[in-house]
């Protein structure tokens, strides 16, 4: 065997074993994967150089972007006018998309872990969990969909370019996002697409309006993302107030039943404590009920606009017929 073929062989298996078995790996960023999948000849070499350069990347970057920065530049990346629309930028957009989604399962499992479910505002996240994450799904296969119809319009058509793109935004043997998008549908996702690069040289133009149509268009897209992003960033900042006032409650708590006992007045400093104690636990309670019905004015409409916008396709399968 060839020097050059055992190396491009190498390349391959790394490749898939990277995909297959994720997370035993860094995760590369989408655009480092574009370069890699279009570059199928690169060498082991290559590959630990671009490797090397996202380690090295990696102290000068904070650990986790704010999430609010992670939603304002998916918006800037899919606003409402698809003119506007920065598709360039989607590969980055899809990232801080999976970036965003994991903040959101690591802060309710935080304050499950901390708190439990013995605060009504996590009951009512828990009860609305499966909403969101079907929103997720159909937020993550709209914006891949777009980002590949970007590919297949930027410029005269290159079938190399458009296979690369695919093996980003679909890998093979892809495991399950979550229930509603599972391991069979993503590889459905999959081969409909890979079939448009195949006959996108002799029928472009009727595959595009097709794409463009399908869950409603573009504009349909963008009311699910928008209301993910409300929905999933209000989730998190609830999970943060809960903790922050836990962690205070607790404190406080912990301050007032504490008592400096004396001989001389052991009782009537015993007393004074349990009012304190009193007090605050009134107080704890009075703010509770407060952040509670804020909780539940400002999420009325968010959690509307949510359903709206998964009902508005909820005939619309997830993947391709």
């Amino acid at each position: 065997m060839s020097s050059t073929s055992s190396e491009g062989g190498a390349m391959t298996w790394i490749m898939d074993h990277m995909y297959t078995y994720p997370e035993k790996y860094i995760e590369l960023p989408l655009r480092t994967t574009y370069i890699l999948n279009s570059n199928p000849k690169l060498k082991p070499a290559d590959f630990k150089m671009l490797m090397m350069e996202h380690i090295a990347s990696l102290p000068s970057q904070p650990r986790s972007l704010p999430h609010s920065f992670l939603a304002n530049f998916i918006k800037k990346c899919f606003p409402k006018d698809i003119e506007s629309a920065d598709f360039d930028q989607a590969l980055t957009a899809l990232d801080y998309l999976k970036n965003l989604e994991d903040r959101r399962k690591r802060e309710i499992s935080k304050v499950m872990r901390e708190v439990g479910s013995r605060d009504v505002r996590i009951s009512d996240m828990m009860g609305r969990m499966q909403k969101v994450d079907n929103l997720y799904s159909r937020v993550l296969v709209g914006m891949r969909q777009w980002t590949m119809i970007h590919e297949f319009q930027n410029g005269d058509f290159n079938r190399s370019n458009c296979i690369a793109m695919l093996n980003t935004l679909y890998p093979i043997q892809e495991p399950d996002v979550n229930e509603f998008l599972t391991a069979d549908i993503l590889a459905q996702n999959r081969q409909h697409m890979w079939k448009c690069v195949m006959h996108f040289s002799t029928s472009g133009p009727t595959i595009l309006n097709s794409l463009k149509a399908a869950r409603g268009g573009y504009s349909a897209l963008c009311e699910k993302v928008h209301g993910y992003l409300r929905l999933t960033l209000d989730m998190i900042n609830q999970c943060e107030d809960i903790c922050r006032q836990y962690k205070s409650s607790h404190i406080v708590s912990r301050t007032s039943s504490f008592s400096f006992e004396t001989d001389h007045d052991a009782n009537t400093v015993s007393e004074k404590g349990s009012t304190l104690e009193k007090i605050v636990w009134q107080l704890g309670n009075l703010t509770h009920f407060r952040s509670y019905r804020r909780y539940k004015q400002s999420n009325s409409s968010v959690e509307e606009l949510a359903v709206s916008a998964i009902h508005q396709d909820s005939d619309s399968a997830l993947f391709y017929d």
